[in-house]
């Protein structure tokens, strides 16, 4: 297998051939590492496709000298690679310029894993530290203008399951990031348990010989808080004033406010310690402060009816553990909604015009945050024509199933309000009046 490996900036490609190889950038010209040295050749062709002279040297780091390796007078040259763990060489072209070229076996520099553990000591909620001990010697190479050698940088791979979370589910992911060889890495607490997996180096991962080695399964302690909230309106109430909003649920918006009884919904959908070993609480309460609350609940989601004119607040708080569980090892998130429940109003048209037309065609009150209704419509002789008590609905204009005759008829509307008088009593409407029919 060969892997090239860009040239130097105006000049021609060395390349490997006979064994597996990388390229890596350097402060050579070129730089390879090899799977195993044995049975490989280093090659160079000009790019102009002419004959040049080649001399190839060997480089002895010990006394900074080189050595004749190999002449050659051709348009491509190769010569094998010494059977060494690490071996600079130089390149002469027409006895006028001078390539340097690095080339490791990797075979004599193997990577050993001995172990790998979680440490969550601190910062467990956001952060959490996966600790392994890797074993491996440096690959120190010197070009010509250092004095002293450089090592080239061995990178690994840390791999583990986490989770994100999408529209109104949690999904599933392999988390893989490269790290250095420190054997101390910070990442990201994941938000379901996991196995961590170190693999490599990266010169063994290119070679598909990476050893691994994997950690007991960490719990997951951290979490993450999302909730999608709504008003649920009353879709044919369409003569209610300010029924709410908004109608679909959102992540978004945390101020709800609509028409009592405000029906209000907030699903919860927390990371996997929360579902699992932890709990969710809702606060509801008068105050923004939270010093009290009205009531609470312990359940995923919220569902709940204001009936009273007034702002509330509502509190959902999660966690990986219950409070009596573990309080020094708990990590929790929350979220607050507005929750503003509107006076009551009531307003009667003087004219109805049932033709079909799909405008005006029933005799309907407009109404906001009413808790109780009655209504009743009398012709000029007093008699009941028609009787209801939700006032999302109303008179269609007909008598026993037959159209009304045209003219005046005469209302009784008594309504309660979700609001309070200055007297503290509950608001009440006592409403007489007429109505047209006009066809």
């Amino acid at each position: 297998m060969m892997l090239s490996v860009l040239p130097a900036a105006g000049q021609a490609a060395f390349e490997i051939n006979g064994v597996r190889s990388v390229g890596a950038v350097s402060r050579m010209d070129t730089l390879f590492v090899v799977q195993a040295t044995a049975g490989g050749n280093i090659v160079y062709a000009a790019d102009d496709g002419m004959e040049h002279s080649y001399v190839w040297y060997s480089y002895s780091t010990g006394n900074d000298a080189f050595f004749e390796l190999q002449r050659d007078n051709a348009v491509e040259t190769s010569l094998p690679l010494m059977d060494a763990a690490s071996q600079g060489y130089m390149l002469e072209i027409d006895a006028a310029d001078s390539l340097y070229v690095w080339v490791f076996g990797h075979d004599k520099y193997p990577v050993v894993f001995s172990g790998i553990s979680v440490d969550d000591e601190s910062g467990y909620c956001d952060f959490i530290s996966v600790k392994a001990d890797i074993s491996a010697e440096p690959l120190i190479y010197y070009p010509r203008s250092y004095q002293e050698g450089v090592e080239l940088p061995r990178s690994y791979e840390l791999c583990f399951d986490s989770v994100y979370f999408s529209t109104d589910t949690y999904v599933y992911e392999r988390v893989e990031q490269t790290v250095d060889g420190s054997g101390q890495y910070d990442v990201d607490a994941p938000l379901d348990d996991t196995s961590f997996t170190l693999k490599g180096d990266c010169f063994d991962l290119a070679f598909g010989t990476a050893d691994s080695i994997e950690s007991e399964v960490y719990t997951a302690k951290a979490v993450e808080l999302h909730a999608l909230a709504s008003v649920r309106i009353r879709e044919d109430a369409t003569n209610e004033l300010d029924r709410g909003e908004p109608s679909e649920s959102t992540e978004t918006v945390v101020n709800l406010e609509g028409s009592a009884p405000l029906n209000v919904e907030i699903l919860n959908y927390s990371s996997p310690a929360v579902t699992r070993d932890g709990y969710s609480e809702w606060c509801v309460s008068s105050d923004n402060s939270f010093q009290s609350c009205m009531f609470s609940l312990r359940s995923p989601d919220f569902r709940y009816t204001f009936e009273e004119q007034g702002t509330y607040y509502v509190r959902l708080q999660v966690s990986n553990n219950s409070p009596s569980d573990n309080p020094d090892e708990s990590c929790m998130q929350e979220k607050i909604y507005q929750i503003d429940v509107l006076s009551s109003s009531l307003d009667v048209p003087n004219v109805f015009t049932p033709n079909g037309d799909g405008m005006n065609d029933e005799f309907r009150v407009a109404y906001k945050s009413l808790i109780s209704f009655h209504g009743v419509i009398y012709n000029v002789w007093g008699r009941k024509v028609f009787e209801w008590t939700d006032p999302a609905t109303g008179w269609d204009g007909t008598i026993d199933g037959k159209p009304a005759a045209e003219g005046v008829y005469y209302y009784v509307i008594e309504a309660t309000g979700d609001d309070y008088d200055d007297n503290g009593n509950r608001k009440t409407y006592g409403i007489r009046g007429d109505i047209n029919l006009l066809r």
